[in-house]
């Protein structure tokens, strides 16, 4: 079994979080998309700063 380290996953999320987010989107130009969007942003760094990673 291979256990990601939260280093590993902040690495994973950091680097392709817009590609995933907007990967399904029909209008990427949507503001209530951009905002969530900065919503998940502020997520990533929030599991950052919890789990002591760094980008």
């Amino acid at each position: 079994m291979n256990i990601m380290t939260n280093q590993q996953i902040f690495d994973i999320l950091a680097d392709n979080e817009e590609k995933l987010f907007y990967a399904l989107c029909q209008n990427k130009e949507s503001k209530a998309l951009k905002a969530a969007h900065v919503s998940a942003r502020q997520s990533l760094k929030a599991f950052a700063l919890a789990t002591g990673s760094h980008n």
